[in-house]
């Protein structure tokens, strides 16, 4: 799904190019030469014939490239021997399960003066870094660990009365590296040297001043990785692998690496895609299996230029395929996506393409993306064939392809991942669904749960924050579930409960609703100082562009406890996904995207921090009026390597940052450290909620949605003027008509009286719950609007009565819309607690003083 309007230049020679005589020797491989001028990222090569040859026989290549020489007379020998050992064998690649170590140090830092100071341990899982010495001296260069690297041995080098002292650490791939005084002297005579054991890392030292005295070694982990194993066959044979002795010394590494993928184009085209965009500037194309008189009408190398260059439409020899999908936009294809998916949500996953004309045609002949597109009836039907047959291949492909792993590993996994907007819902919902079924738990505890409301109020009245989630209600609900059995407490049935809510001291009976009714008040607390885990985002503190009700992490969070915490919301989140008990959390993008795998970009950061790039755009605004070096300097001067984080507090870009200026020759570093530091910056507290996730759904499938789809899974679709469609269809009555005066009224107010925020309120007063299910088949209940058993006389003097369990409300016949808009704002704005309907709850109330030394940090203002 890559367009041909993706090339942005193009290189088209008919006559430019020669082609090897053959006509001696007819075991030869006609070949083919050209100079691009410059080097450019290739794309793809395509080879015109004549369309009667390719009707008898479509030949095959080998594309050869070579970025720093051209190709010379004398290769032609060469050249004739790599075309018939490619004609002969081919390269076959293939995975193995091989089990690798996997370390937990990633970076060893140091300081030292004259002696050794401070050295500090990094680890791989974001875990505090372990200290030893002081911070005296200057710093020392990093030793970087590999991927599958470890540290397991570290000498100690004195030199007796002289002062200096040094400490070197040798890796499992035999690198040395030094962390050395600046009075030190290769002759020293006093070394200890330290050896870890077999299958063990050194983690951390027993540093004592200067001196080293001893280890702290651990077991290394074992894990499963894959590693690709390539080999030489003989074509159209299994076995048969090549000898080395018969590979011939002078074959071009770029056969032996390369990864064509070719494929046969309809109307006198044959291509190959190059994977990986190799740069060249000289292009050599070998035809194999050819043993007849070839015409070529044309060859195409196709690349990638500057990203503001546009290729010429005339240049690129297109077939219609291309033509068609360089027609398409990425912007037009999501409306396509998005149209189809309203038809899907109605009707159904088509089969074929004749449900086009039952699309919306107002979108079709109005959209902006849509109507650029010079196509009619026939290529609208050709490009949703493309799109249905895309979406079947990936139920196949995702039970084989490992979705969760990392970028770069799996070129397929990343190519579905970017494809992610293209899959329409309908198939997405259908694996997911799958994957929750399979992954659900037979059996489930469903514990009692006790929730001391008084006193996780006091302490928000205290205006003090539950560091270690004890207090609060989010708190109580995390200490009385940590330690259960994690399959059976939250792989739970759709609709049903993982716990069951007694509130100590209220009488509550839960059969549904103090349940949700708890889950919201988690969720506030989520958002709110009483708990350390989320904090306003700045456009929401200052009331400026986008997401201004929106809440991001707090950076700041990175304690043990904390990481908890945010690991428990996970779970949460995994049961609100599970139980379709959906929670009202209002997070954005820079949340989302990296709970399934996508990348926050620059845009993501200014949707909650518009002033954040400030000094961003003003160097890029500088560098188009290309000033002199000296003159950007003193414009610039004056701003440090410090910029403020999104809590506000000044963070360095580098070491020293605060003392470090910003000039023309260190510009791009700035940058990219701004650049980095704000789209990781939550990096460690939403891993931690992705691990809590992982814990309850299976996190495979998630990597097929967008982040407003993972956003809906976990917290519905809110409660919009547009949502009261869904809800009235999900409505009964009982001791009413949906055609009474009542019942009009009552939907005139839910649409037109009341705001988003108060539709929210009435959902929270009726159900406990403040969001609505995603779709029809997501409620578990229908809702009810029943007779009020009580104001038969005097209709408009008694307020509407809620059956939170039920989704039920008791509903007077007020005799205007005005009385009914007041009665039911001050019923479900006064009426929050779910109380009176049963016994006294028994249960331990909290600690009111129980918060440690270290929890004495508050967030409130």
């Amino acid at each position: 799904f890559n367009s041909a309007s993706n090339a942005v230049d193009g290189f088209s020679l008919e006559d430019e190019s020669t082609w090897c005589a053959t006509a001696k020797d007819p075991k030869t491989e006609p070949w083919l030469e050209v100079d691009l001028k410059k080097p450019y990222p290739l794309a793809q090569v395509r080879i015109a014939f004549a369309k009667s040859l390719l009707e008898k026989n479509v030949p095959s290549f080998t594309v050869l490239a070579k970025e720093d020489s051209a190709f010379k007379a004398e290769d032609l020998k060469s050249a004739v021997e790599e075309a018939k050992f490619a004609a002969t064998y081919e390269l076959q690649e293939s995975f193995v399960t091989e089990k690798a170590v996997k370390p937990q140090v990633k970076t060893i830092a140091g300081r030292a003066g004259a002696e050794l100071d401070q050295v500090v341990f990094h680890f791989r899982d974001g875990r505090q870094p372990k200290v030893y010495g002081n911070a005296g001296g200057s710093v020392k260069d990093d030793l970087v660990l590999k991927d599958r690297e470890y540290v397991k041995e570290v000498t100690f080098k004195t030199r007796g009365s002289y002062i200096g002292s040094g400490i070197i650490f040798v890796t499992s791939e035999g690198r040395e590296h030094e962390i050395l005084g600046t009075n030190f002297h290769g002759g020293a005579n006093t070394s200890n040297e330290y050896k870890a054991k077999e299958g063990h890392e050194i983690i951390g030292l027993n540093l004592s001043g200067s001196s080293l005295n001893g280890i702290v070694e651990a077991k290394l982990a074992v894990q499963e990785v894959k590693v690709m194993q390539k080999k030489l066959v003989v074509k159209g044979k299994a076995k048969g692998v090549v000898p080395k002795e018969k590979i011939p010394p002078n074959l071009s590494k770029s056969i032996m690496d390369a990864k064509e993928t070719l494929a046969v184009i309809p109307e006198h085209f044959v291509s190959a895609t190059l994977e990986n965009a190799p740069v060249a500037r000289y292009v050599r194309v070998s035809l194999q299996d050819t043993k007849q008189q070839l015409i070529v009408n044309q060859i195409a190398v196709i690349g990638y230029g500057k990203e503001d260059e546009r290729v010429k439409p005339e240049r690129i020899p297109l077939t219609a395929y291309h033509q068609l999908t360089a027609q398409f936009t990425k912007q037009a294809d999501y409306v396509l996506v998005g149209l189809l998916n309203e038809y899907a949500e109605v009707h159904g996953l088509p089969d074929d393409t004749k449900f086009v004309p039952k699309l919306n045609q107002t979108v079709l002949t109005s959209n902006q993306h849509l109507t650029k597109i010079p196509c009619g009836r026939v290529a609208l039907e050709m490009r949703y064939a493309m799109l249905l047959e895309f979406n079947k291949m990936m139920q196949n492909l995702m039970k084989v392809v490992d979705m969760n792993a990392p970028k770069g590993f799996s070129s397929m996994a990343d190519n579905i991942r970017n494809s992610r907007t293209l899959i329409i819902w309908a198939m997405k919902k259908k694996m997911w669904e799958q994957g929750l079924k399979e992954t659900a738990s037979s059996s489930r505890l469903n514990p009692m749960i006790y929730l001391d409301q008084i006193g996780a109020r006091r302490l928000f009245e205290m205006r003090k924050t539950d560091h270690k989630g004890r207090i609060s209600l989010f708190g109580q609900l995390y200490q009385q579930t940590k330690d259960k059995d994690i399959d059976r407490m939250w792989k739970i049935q759709p609709s049903q409960r993982a716990f069951i809510v007694a509130y100590v001291g209220f009488h509550t009976a839960d059969a549904g609703g103090p349940y949700r009714d708890a889950l919201d008040k988690v969720c506030k607390e989520v958002e709110s100082p009483v708990l350390p885990l989320f904090m306003k985002c700045p456009n929401n503190r200052n009331k400026i562009g986008e997401n201004r009700n929106a809440m991001v992490p707090r950076p700041t969070s990175t304690k043990p406890h904390h990481l908890a915490l945010y690991q428990f919301l996970g779970r949460l989140m995994g049961l609100a996904i599970r139980s379709r008990n959906l929670l009202p959390l209002n997070f954005t993008a820079v949340v989302w995207k990296p709970l399934i795998n996508d990348k926050v970009n620059r845009s993501d950061i200014e949707a909650i921090d518009k002033m954040c790039f400030k000094t961003f755009s003003k160097i890029q605004a500088i560098e188009k009026a290309k000033p002199s070096p000296e003159l950007f300097d003193s414009q610039m001067k004056d701003i440090k390597f410090l910029v403020p984080g999104s809590d506000g507090k000044m963070v360095e870009l580098c070491r020293e940052g605060k003392v470090k200026s910003l000039t023309w020759a260190n510009r791009k570093e700035y940058m990219k450290a701004l650049m980095n530091l704000r789209i990781n910056e939550f990096s460690t507290q939403v891993k931690a909620i992705r691990k809590g996730l992982a814990e309850v759904v299976p996190l495979q499938y998630t990597a097929l949605f967008t982040w407003k789809e993972m956003m809906t899974q976990v917290c519905g679709r809110g409660m919009s003027r547009a949502d009261c469609d869904l809800l009235e269809k999900m409505t009964n009555y009982s001791g009413h008509n949906k055609n009474d005066a009542t019942i009009k009224n009552f939907w005139k107010m839910m649409r037109e009286v009341f705001n988003d925020e108060q539709r929210s309120q009435f959902i929270a007063f009726a159900w406990g719950r403040s969001r609505l299910p995603t779709s029809e088949t997501d409620f578990s209940q229908r809702f009810s609007i029943t007779g009020h058993s009580r104001s038969h006389g005097n209709p408009d003097g008694w307020f509407p009565i809620a059956h939170t369990c039920a989704f039920s409300v008791e509903m007077p016949k007020y005799t205007t819309l005005d009385v009914m808009v007041k009665k039911v704002t001050w019923a479900m704005q006064n009426c929050g607690s779910v109380d009176a309907d049963g016994g006294i709850s028994s249960g331990n109330r909290v600690e009111e003083h129980s918060l440690s030394d270290d929890e004495v940090e508050s967030f409130f203002d």
